[in-house]
C-alpha cells in the first residue's frame, strides 16, 4: 500500500510518497512502480494507451513537459484512487488515505453512490466512489494529468473483445493456460524471493492448482482455511478437503475458526482495504498474529469461466442481451428496484464505450470485469490477512490468449477440466469443498457417487454456513458494537441500513449493509481514520 502527493511550488513539482512503491529514474523523468511488470520498466512507453503485461500501477513523472501519466494493468488488480486539482494531485491504494490527504469532508459525500451500494452492491460508472472528486482508476486505463493538476484526461483500453480461433479446443486452451500459469508462478517466485507465501486452501479445484504450480517452480507455500470447527462433530467437508490437499503436497495448513479474533477490528480492516467490494469481515478471522508476505489466490477465474453458463442461457431470452445481463445476473435479486432504467442505461453505455458494436459474449466478459470484479483486487483477500501483497494465478499471461478461445469452451468448466486431465489427473481423485469427486476425464462420477457426495456434505456440512455464523454469539457481540457506533450518527441513514440488514434473508446482503452503515457513519462524521483506524491493518 502506498500514497503519493504531488504539489507545485513556484512551478516546480514536488513528490511526497509513503509506503511500498519502487522509485526508478529513467531518461526524461522518473517512475513510481506499485507491483511488477514483465517488460523492463524503462522500456515502457508512457504515451501508449495499451497496458503492458503485469500486475501494477505505474506513474511516470515527465520532467520535460511537467505531466504525470498513470497506467494500470488490464484487469486493474491493484486498486488506485486519485484526486486531481490545481496545484495538487493525490494518488494511493487506500481510498480513506487519499480522502484524508486530499482534505475531503462530509460535504463531499456522494449520496447517489450510497444509494447504488444500498440497492445493488455495485457502483457505476466504474470510477465512482463514495466521495465527489475521489475516483478509482478503472481497469486497463491511462490517466494523463497536465497543467499542474488543473486538467486531466482518462483513457480506458480495457476490452474483452473476442476474436475466436475455431481451431482451438479445450485441450489446446488448457495447454495455453498451463504455460500461462507456469509463467505467472515463475514471476511470482522472482517477486517473492525468500518470502513467507500463503494461499487460501479451501480444498477446491483452484486451491489445488496453487501448490501444484508452486511445487513445479520450487516456491515453498503454506495453506490456511477459515471454517467452522467440527460443526456436527466431524471435520467439515471444507476442512477435510483442505487437509487432503495439504497432505498430498506435504505442506503446512493453518486452520482458523470463523469466530477467532477481535470482531470490531475485523470489520474496520475490511472497510479500510476493501471499501467497495463485498463484505468479508465475517470471513477474515484470526489474522491478528498472521504476518505472511504474499497471499496467492485463484481469483479472477472468469478468464477460464466458472459462472459463464448463465451468459449462455441469456441467449435464449428475448430482448437486449446486455440489459438482460443487468437484470438477471448483475442485480442478482439484490433489490426490488431492478427496473432502475437510469442505472441499467448507465451500464449499457459503459459497455458500449468499451466495446463499440461488441458481440454479446465480449460484452458480458467486459461487464463482468468492469463491475463484478471491479473491487475484488486487494479487497477480500487483503482484508482476510495482514499480507503485504497478493497475486492472482490466472492473470496476467492468459488474458490476451483467452480472447482467441471460441465461446463454447468457456462453459461447463471445459478448460479447467482439461487442465487437470492433462497435467494433474491425480488431483481429481479426492473430493472438493462441496464433497464432489471428479474422475480423470473431468466429469463428475455417476449417480451413486453423486448421492454419496450429497450424503457426505449433509453429514459433515461444508463448514461455511454463513447464516449460522451470523447467528453466533461472536456476531451478536459485534452487532452491539455496531449499534452503539451507529447511535452516534448525525443522520438516520446508518440506522435505516442496519434495519435493512436485520431483515435480509441472504447472509451476504446482510453483512454488506452492516458494512455500509459503518462507512456512512464515518463519512458523515468526516472521520477518514475510521475511529482512529484501529486494527485496520
Amino acid at each position: 500500500m502506498f500514497i503519493a502527493e504531488f504539489t507545485y511550488d513556484n512551478g516546480v513539482r514536488r513528490a511526497h510518497t509513503t509506503g511500498k512503491v519502487e522509485e526508478i529514474d529513467v531518461p526524461g523523468g522518473s517512475i513510481l512502480l506499485d507491483g511488477w511488470v514483465k517488460e523492463p520498466v524503462s522500456s515502457i512507453d508512457p504515451r501508449s494507451s495499451d497496458p503492458v503485461t503485469g500486475v501494477y500501477n505505474y506513474i511516470f513523472l515527465d520532467d520535460k513537459v511537467d505531466t504525470i501519466t498513470i497506467k494500470n494493468d488490464s484487469l486493474g488488480q491493484r486498486p488506485l484512487y486519485f484526486t486531481v486539482g490545481p496545484g495538487r494531485v493525490v494518488v494511493g491504494t487506500v481510498f480513506w488515505d487519499v480522502a484524508k490527504k486530499a482534505k475531503k469532508s462530509s460535504a463531499d459525500i456522494c449520496y447517489e453512490s450510497i444509494r447504488q451500494l444500498r440497492l445493488y452492491r455495485r457502483l457505476t460508472p466504474p470510477s465512482r466512489t463514495l466521495l465527489e472528486g475521489v475516483f478509482l482508476l478503472p481497469a486497463g486505463s491511462k490517466l494523463e494529468i497536465f497543467d499542474r493538476g488543473a486538467n486531466y484526461k482518462l483513457t480506458q483500453s480495457l476490452t474483452m473483445k473476442q476474436d475466436p480461433d475455431h481451431g482451438i479446443d479445450e485441450v489446446v486452451a488448457a495447454h495455453q493456460l498451463d504455460k500461462a500459469i507456469h509463467k505467472t508462478f515463475e514471476y511470482i517466485k522472482g517477486v517473492c524471493g525468500p518470502s513467507d507465501v500463503w494461499f487460501g486452501n479451501s480444498g477446491g479445484l483452484d486451491s489445488r492448482l496453487i501448490p501444484a504450480y508452486a511445487e513445479r517452480v520450487g516456491l515453498p507455500v503454506k495453506g490456511y482455511i477459515v471454517s467452522e470447527a467440527r460443526p456436527r462433530g466431524f471435520l467439515s467437508q471444507s476442512e477435510l478437503s483442505s487437509d487432503l490437499v495439504s497432505k498430498h503436497f506435504n505442506l503446512e495448513n493453518k486452520k482458523i475458526n470463523f469466530d477467532e479474533g477481535d470482531p470490531w477490528g475485523r470489520l474496520i480492516r475490511d472497510i479500510h482495504v476493501n471499501p467497495f467490494g463485498p463484505a468479508n469481515f465475517h470471513k477474515n478471522a484470526g489474522f491478528e498474529g498472521f504476518h505472511g508476505d504474499i497471499i496467492l489466490t485463484g481469483g479472477n477465474s472468469f478468464v477460464i469461466a466458472n459462472d459463464n453458463n448463465a451468459w449462455r442461457d441469456l441467449a435464449e431470452i428475448d430482448g437486449d442481451p446486455v440489459e438482460n445481463y443487468a437484470r438477471k445476473i448483475f442485480f442478482r435479486g439484490f433489490s426490488s428496484e431492478c427496473d432502475d432504467k437510469d442505472y441499467i442505461s448507465n451500464l449499457k453505455e459503459c459497455i458500449q464505450v468499451a466495446i463499440p458494436n461488441g458481440d454479446n459474449f465480449s460484452s458480458f466478459r467486459t461487464l463482468h470485469q468492469l463491475y463484478l470484479n471491479k473491487t475484488s483486487p486487494a479487497g477480500a483477500f487483503e482484508s482476510m490477512s495482514m499480507a503485504g501483497e497478493f497475486q492472482y494465478i490466472y492473470h496476467p499471461f492468459i488474458t490476451e490468449e483467452s480472447k482467441r478461445w471460441p465461446e463454447h469452451i468457456f462453459y461447463d468448466r471445459k478448460v479447467q477440466s482439461a487442465l487437470f486431465e492433462g497435467f494433474f489427473p491425480e488431483l481429481l481423485s479426492f473430493p472438493d469443498q462441496s464433497g464432489k469427486v471428479w474422475r480423470n476425464d473431468g466429469q463428475k462420477l455417476g449417480r451413486f457417487a453423486r448421492v454419496k457426495s450429497k450424503i457426505r456434505l449433509k453429514v459433515r456440512t461444508d463448514g461455511l454456513n454463513y447464516p449460522r455464523w451470523l447467528a453466533s454469539s461472536w456476531y451478536r457481540g459485534l452487532m452491539k458494537l455496531v449499534e452503539c457506533e451507529v447511535s452516534r450518527s448525525q443522520s438516520g441513514l446508518p440506522s435505516e441500513l442496519l434495519r435493512e440488514a436485520s431483515i435480509h434473508k441472504r447472509a451476504q446482503d446482510s453483512v454488506d449493509l452492516v458494512k455500509l452503515a459503518i462507512m456512512v457513519r464515518y463519512l458523515e462524521a468526516g472521520d477518514f481514520s475510521l475511529g482512529g483506524n484501529r486494527d485496520a491493518g
